[in-house]
């Protein structure tokens, strides 16, 4: 075995896992087929308008409190982890009208339940993939929403009837599976950058930056008001084929090359957060200034949801970058809960907004003066937000104080060998034992030797070296000892 054949094999069950999550998701934003019974989720287009985000913002209220609680055991982890999936599965097979006649209450409850159990199953991936080195975690999000885009083009090509319940059960499991060889170890997060417990030390009570803050509310409640008015998977004109209506088609096909930019941007360097979200804005500005004359195919609709995903896409690339000086799994909860909750409550309010407009007697959106008014607000916005607090955002995230923690110091590189491991280790989301022995490796101590002085058996001492490589990405001692060594050098 060459040395990056494990490390590549890791990186794959990675992408193929994220990317079936991701599949899941753009069902539910892009496709008829999580509905039984089309006519009735399009007469209920209201409540379903707030009931998958509601679901999302409970599971995220719930992160934020457990990420101040004291860690979970790595079993318990696994377990909810599995009961996530699990339950994710059985709310999309509710919303479907598996489990009976379809009716309002299983499609309205089924999306909020969905909504709720995909945020503890984002969550696994997300602590996997954002302890990883910047750029290795920007590769994999570009390589994962690639692999989703094509699953979920293959989805909608099968018989709806048979992959309505194929869909969520196979992708489930599937993410489920890969996830399980490398649960994150919620205990990790009490190992500070110098190695110290962190459990006497108060947690962070907020992590977001004014001017990130700003972005993401005004950004996705822009987008999301008009996807709210016409939601792609109720579109009700032109189908590409199968389940999938046009709009959803030309959204898929947006995105496929942009995850291609996002993964080659990472070989090359520095991925750039104006790039990322000017694509966003474009896409989503293209979409409200042409909403108002219905072109055929609903291209308008397909770019504001493409420019929603690249939204998404650079909150996360916002939220590495807060997280790339202290990447413990801690601070990684927090930013994902936080940044979720903000996301989420400014949706809720378009949601609202978008309610109260709809229950107005006489209101008609396909009236053009409607749509031409609320297209130039939504692009003023947009181009506020492009001129305005961005530049600031950025300026604030290149500046060595945005990423460090308030008890960093600018002299904070290790200055011995254990600190160094130990920040080494919260790098890569190595758990407390997997610290223990590598800093034996690290100090050229053999595999017997880690055996008595850790009082292990010889085939765990060999599990711990195998989960260290995979986590770092090598296959030998050596270049296990060059990556220490060149480790913040």
């Amino acid at each position: 075995m060459n040395q990056n054949t494990s490390a590549r094999k890791a990186q794959a069950r990675v992408v193929a896992g994220l990317g079936c999550l991701i599949a899941l998701v753009l069902l539910g934003l892009m496709s008829r087929l999580p509905f039984a019974d089309y006519d009735t989720a399009f007469a209920q287009q209201i409540p379903l308008t707030l009931s998958g985000d509601a679901g999302c913002f409970v599971g995220l209220l719930l992160t934020l409190f457990i990420a101040y609680r004291p860690p979970l055991s790595a079993s318990t982890a696994g377990f909810a982890a599995a009961a996530s999936f699990a339950g994710l599965a059985l709310s999309l097979l509710a919303k479907g009208g598996a489990f009976g006649d379809p009716s309002v209450v299983s499609l309205v409850a089924g999306d909020a339940l969905a909504g709720f159990f995909l945020v503890p199953c984002m969550l696994f991936w997300w602590l996997n993939v954002a302890l990883r080195p910047p750029r290795e975690a920007l590769g994999i999000m570009g390589a994962a929403l690639a692999a989703g885009t094509l699953l979920f083009l293959i989805a909608n090509a099968a018989p709806a009837s048979m992959a309505r319940i194929a869909a969520p059960l196979a992708l489930c499991a599937l993410s489920g599976a890969c996830l399980a060889p490398s649960i994150p170890d919620p205990r990790q997060r009490a190992l500070s950058p110098a190695g110290d417990s962190a459990e006497c030390e108060e947690a962070p009570s907020w992590l977001v930056p004014l001017p990130a803050i700003i972005v993401l509310v005004l950004s996705f409640f822009v987008v999301d008001f008009e996807l709210d008015l016409f939601p792609i998977a109720l579109y009700f004109e032109d189908m590409a084929y199968g389940s999938l209506p046009t709009p959803g088609a030309i959204g898929a096909a947006l995105l496929i090359p942009f995850a291609a930019l996002l993964c080659l941007g990472t070989h090359r360097g520095r991925v750039s957060l104006s790039l990322i979200y000017t694509l966003g804005f474009l896409l989503t500005a293209l979409g409200y200034l042409l909403t108002p004359y219905r072109l055929q195919g609903g291209f308008p609709l397909a770019a504001a949801e493409a420019g929603r995903i690249i939204v998404f896409v650079f909150a996360l690339v916002v939220a590495l970058r807060l997280l790339e000086k202290n990447p413990t799994p801690q601070r990684a909860q927090l930013l994902f809960a936080q940044f979720g909750l903000l996301i989420f409550a400014s949706m809720i309010a378009a949601d609202v907004l978008v309610m109260l407009m709809q229950l107005q007697e006489g209101f008609d959106y396909s009236d053009f003066t409607f749509r031409t008014l609320f297209a130039s607000c939504g692009i003023a916005v947009l181009v506020v937000l492009l001129i305005g607090p961005l530049p600031r955002l950025r300026e604030l995230l290149e500046a060595p104080s945005a990423v460090q923690g308030p008890a960093e110091s600018a002299d904070a590189t290790p200055t011995t060998p254990e600190e160094r491991c130990s920040r080494f280790a919260s790098r890569y989301g190595l758990t407390g034992r997997e610290t223990d022995v590598l800093r034996l490796i690290a100090a050229g101590r053999d595999v017997p030797y880690i055996e008595q002085e850790l009082v292990l058996a010889k085939s765990t001492v060999k599990t711990h070296v195998k989960h260290i490589y995979e986590k770092c990405g090598v296959s030998s001692r050596q270049a296990l000892l060059d990556l220490i060594e060149n480790f913040e050098s």
